[in-house]
């Protein structure tokens, strides 16, 4: 079997809007060297499917990796997944992140003579919807000073000699963080809310950093009104080669 190797773009995918959330395959990377094949020039075999992933009206924010359940095989029969043939948990998202894509990724090679690939399960991923803001007005940026902004917890750390901010939540509802001086205008603060999943538990997290001689700053917070798990089912397949 040859070497396939197919990307898809979101905005390709894109092109209508589904009414429900909906999963599909839509393309292979494949490797299945010859047995005889060097190991020093060639990578072990496997499948990787690409899945398009459609949420309207929500914001996809993570993958539950330990909820999601998906199974990759072959139409010969050929089972192709480890016990957790996901490549990663991250999912690439679009401006809107109302829709994803999840890379599946299986150990083997499809077999000899197979023509489609197909994974089946549960996807399970958590999404926002609605939006709520929170603000606090006049925060000390000195050592260890700390406050609670809705669902954010801020606190000044002294990093390197300098004054930073950092966010820490348990959850992933923050949409955004903004910082304003102290006459209400709009702050430049470099920094950028990361999101941690491990073994199940998601947060996110931050360390922003101020211009200097900043003494004092208002933050506003917009986050999610709701975020849940959406769990969606499975059952999609594609073509081995063209």
């Amino acid at each position: 079997m040859r070497t396939t190797l197919a990307l898809v773009f979101l905005a390709a995918a894109g092109g209508a809007t589904a009414a429900d959330p909906s999963v599909k395959a839509y393309a292979l990377n494949v490797n299945n060297p010859p047995k005889d094949a060097p190991k020093e020039i060639v990578s072990p075999a496997y499948t990787g499917a690409y899945l398009f992933i459609q949420v309207p009206g929500q914001h996809v924010l993570a993958l539950d990796t330990v909820a999601t359940k998906l199974a990759l095989t072959d139409d010969k029969g050929t089972d192709l997944g480890a016990k957790s043939p996901l490549a990663g948990n991250a999912l690439a998202t679009d401006k809107s992140k109302e829709q994803a894509r999840l890379y599946v990724l299986g150990p083997k090679a499809p077999a000899t003579g197979a023509t489609r690939v197909r994974v089946k399960g549960e996807l399970v991923l958590l999404c926002g919807t609605g939006e709520k803001t929170a603000t606090a007005e006049k925060f000390a940026i000195k050592d260890k000073e700390k406050v609670a902004v809705g669902p954010a917890a801020f606190e000044v750390v002294l990093a390197k000699d300098k004054l930073t901010v950092t966010l820490k939540t348990d959850g992933a509802a923050v949409k955004s963080v903004a910082f304003t001086d102290a006459e209400g205008k709009p702050l430049t603060a470099g920094g950028t809310t990361n999101l941690n999943v491990a073994g199940g538990k998601i947060a996110q997290t931050a360390t922003f950093t101020l211009p200097a001689k900043t003494e004092t700053v208002g933050i506003k917070v917009v986050y999610y009104e709701k975020v849940e798990p959406l769990k969606l089912p499975v059952d999609t397949d594609t073509g081995v080669g063209p």
